[in-house]
This record gives C-alpha cells, structure tokens and sequence, in this order.
C-alpha cells in the first residue's frame, strides 16, 4: 500500500510513542507491583509478629498465675502430709478462679508421687500424672508450658503450665493450670481475617495445628507432613513464605513463639494481596491508550494544519495544468510553505502574462 505524507510522517511517529508508552507502562507496572508486593509482605509479616506478641503476653500471664500459686507457703502441707485444710484452701481458691477466669479448664495441686491431691476439678483428686512429662520436668525445678492436648472433660485443646512447689530450697510438688487455648485463639486467631479470605493460625514446632478458624483442622492436620512447603514453614524464624494450598498461590507471614517454638502465620491468597496491583496495572494500560491516542489525535491535527497548503498548492496546481490560469493559491504564513504559494502565484501571473502578450 502506497502511503501519503501524512502517513509517512504519521506511522513511524505514533510507532515511537507506542514504544515509549509501552516501555514506560512496562516500568510503572513493575514498580507498582513490586512496591504494593513489599507493602503486602510487611503487613502480613507485622500481623503475624503481632498476634505472636499477644500469644507471648498472654503464656507469660499464665506462667506467672501458676508459679504465683506454687509459691504460697500454706499449700504446702497438702502435698507433703496431706493436710486437708490446706489442701481444702487451695481447693477453694482454685475453684474461684476456674469460675471466674474463662482461661483456667482446671487448676491443681500434685504431690511428689505425682498425685492430685486437691483440685478444681473435685471429680480427678487422686488421679496421678507421674509418668507426665511436664510433671517429671517440673519436679526438675522447670516451669513448664506442655504440648497442647485435647482436654478430656471439655474435647478443647488446652496445655498445662506447671510449675515446682518448693519448701526451704526443696522441690516437693507441682502445681499446674490446664489452660484453654481455644479462649486465646476466639479472641486473636478467629477474629482476624485478611482480606477476603486471609486468616490465621498456629501451628506447633512439629507442625501440628493448634489453632485454626477451621476448628476442624486442630489437633487434626500436620502442615510439615501434609504439605511439601511445611518445613520452610517451621523454619522460617521470621518474615514470610509463598506457597500453594488447595489450588492457590498464598503468602503467608511468619513469626515464631519463643516461649514455646509455636508458629505463628498470617496467610491470604496472592490474586487478594496483590489484587491493588493488577487494578494499577489496567490502569496504567488504560492511561497509556489513552495516551496514544490523544497524542495521535494531536499529531493528525498538527499534520492536517500543516500540510493543508500543500493539498491547496496541489489542487492549484491542477487547475493550471487544466488551463484555469486565473486561480490565486492562499498565502497562510510567511515559513517555507507560505514563501512556496507565493512563488507558485507568482509563476500563475507570469503564465497569464505570457499568454497575455502572446494574445
């Protein structure tokens, strides 16, 4: 296909700016998008840090109420002569909080046997947790935060927090507080959602969830055996891991528990995180078209304003090659063009002069 001027100048000038646009949305996109992605990590990374910090707070509570309970001097008697008085004391205080403080599944006094010599729970006195190995650790001068378990009165995932009792330097009993970990996970697993679908859990350092939305999935699912990216899970100390669950990219941010190795994540699908993105990306598509496009629009009017005398010297032209010597070209500037109608008027009055005189 032949091609005018205006084509000729047109063409390769809107070619160049496609390229430019291209490029420079190229760009925008990828900056955009690792900026939004870098802003997605942090916040994912900081819920994840967050909740682990709350878990630290909330065991560090725990801790302190039991060994709290491990160091009062009149409980003694009941685990070294089996004083029912002070066995009864501790009882009764035991039994306020359980009622009162919606973290407590049981609370209880053991004796160097590794019996319960007094309780929350008056139905489990004499049951014996010997061979328990928070119990042997405790009686080591540990305080102890167990594995989690599935309470057998409640069917709850709960730990125990054990801690020595001690007379003049001693170690002569336990005291341990069954705690409901489902009471933590209601109020900062559960309630957290991230974006759409986004949530939370904990996992324990085996890989065993302890606390999930999906009550499901607790006590009952192992990421490290069920899933190839479970180990970089449980080995990444702090930051955050891409990975594929049940047909989707997701990211999650991790953070560990020190206290107990437990693993906090903070996870979503990577299409919702980044979903900003993509809509800067069709953004940025749409302002480059239309970019193009103005410019194109610019481009032809500049070219049409500019190249009109032309068509005009064209079609004077063609009247005098027809014979129509009384035809005048307009003059509209005083540049190379305007200096060009001019000299072909002048050629027009020349022509009819000739032919004048020759007349």
């Amino acid at each position: 296909m032949k091609l005018g001027l205006r084509g000729k100048i047109l063409l390769p000038a809107l070619g160049v700016v496609a390229v430019v646009t291209a490029i420079t949305t190229a760009l925008n996109y990828k900056l955009n998008h690792d900026t939004i992605e870098s802003n997605v990590r942090e916040e994912v990374s900081m819920v994840a840090e967050l909740v682990a910090h709350e878990l630290e707070v909330w065991l560090d509570d725990r801790v302190g109420d039991v060994r709290g309970w491990a160091s009062i001097h009149e409980y003694v008697p009941a685990v070294t002569e089996g004083d029912e008085a002070a066995a009864g004391e501790f009882r009764e205080v035991a039994e306020r909080v359980v009622e009162e403080r919606d973290v407590y599944l049981s609370i209880n006094l053991i004796n160097a046997e590794g019996d319960y010599v007094a309780t929350s729970d008056r139905g489990s006195e004499g049951i014996s947790v010997k061979d328990r190995g928070y119990f042997r650790r405790a009686m080591a001068g540990e305080t102890v935060i167990s594995e989690v378990i599935t309470d057998r009165a409640t069917g709850k995932p709960a730990f125990v927090v054990a801690a020595p009792v001690r007379e003049d330097g001693e170690i002569v009993g336990v005291v341990s507080g069954v705690v409901d970990l489902e009471q933590f996970s209601e109020v900062n697993v559960e309630s957290i959602k991230l974006f759409d679908s986004g949530y939370v859990y904990i996992v324990e350092s085996n890989g065993r969830v302890i606390a999930h939305p999906n009550h499901e999935h607790v006590l009952k699912m192992n990421y490290r055996s069920k899933f190839d990216w479970g180990e970089e899970l449980l080995t990444t100390k702090k930051g955050y891991l891409i990975y594929e669950l049940d047909g989707l990219d997701k990211m999650a941010g991790v953070a560990h528990v020190k206290a107990t190795g437990w693993i906090v994540g903070a996870t979503a699908p990577l299409d919702e995180l980044l979903a900003g993105a993509s809509r800067l990306g069709n953004i940025n598509i749409a302002l480059g078209v239309g970019s193009l496009v103005s410019i194109a629009l610019i481009v032809t009017f500049i070219l049409r304003r500019t190249l009109r005398p032309l068509d005009e010297g064209v079609a004077f032209s063609r009247r005098i090659a027809a014979g129509d010597l009384t035809a005048d070209m307009p003059v509209r500037s005083d540049d190379e063009i305007g200096q060009l109608a001019q000299a072909m008027n002048t050629m027009a009055r020349g022509l009819r002069d000739a032919i004048g005189r020759i007349a």
